[in-house]
């Protein structure tokens, strides 16, 4: 009897901890290419898992390494700005990404917060929240993809599993409408979702 409640009290043990150890096995990091060949920019939300490869991302020296390949970890002890300018079919375009570390508590608080800024010859075409943002109505941002010679972008976006800006769509529609005239932000993809 004593061997069956140690045998319980393991077991009980084993599966309220374990699912605890490897809860912070991933990682979030933001990818940014310059595609001269194909016209375009993209900025991509990439996740890690494991925890050689967290805590890969999570080491100073690998952090700085992978910035000069444009690769943004997520897990930064403090807010991290990186700006990079490409040149594109004749169009300077200017990509400022903002990492701020997760607050640690709180909704969504094991979640680094994310911000991208993209001008095209100067004009604003994208300012807002980056990634999966519980802050903004649980609005993902997974990638933006920006094509300069005919001044166009591809947002991925969904809001609880419900694609924002998804072609055909009358929220495809607006999102090449607006990109045009004024820059896409949080507003405008917190509009979207609502219509959704």
């Amino acid at each position: 009897m004593k061997n069956r409640f140690y045998l319980f009290f393991f077991a009980l043990t084993f599966i309220l901890c374990v699912p605890c150890a490897f809860a912070d096995a991933l990682a979030y990091y933001v990818k940014y290419e310059c595609r001269s060949d194909f016209g375009s920019i993209k900025i991509s939300e990439e996740l890690a898992r494991g925890n050689k490869y967290c805590n890969y991302l999570a080491n100073k020296n690998n952090i700085a390494q992978l910035a000069k390949q444009n690769i943004f970890s997520c897990e930064v002890g403090a807010r991290k700005t990186y700006r990079l300018a490409s040149k594109l079919d004749g169009h300077l375009v200017v990509t400022t990404i903002t990492i701020d570390p997760a607050p640690g508590h709180g909704y969504g608080g094991a979640i680094p917060s994310k911000h991208v800024e993209l001008t095209i010859d100067g004009r604003k075409k994208i300012d807002c929240t980056f990634g999966y943002s519980p802050w903004l109505n649980d609005i993902t941002v997974s990638s933006i993809s920006v094509f300069p010679n005919d001044d166009t972008m591809h947002i991925d976006a969904d809001h609880s599993g419900n694609k924002l800006f998804s072609s055909p769509s009358k929220f495809w529609d607006a999102a090449t409408f607006l990109s045009n005239r004024t820059a896409i932000t949080d507003q405008i993809l917190l509009k979207a979702a609502q219509q959704k």
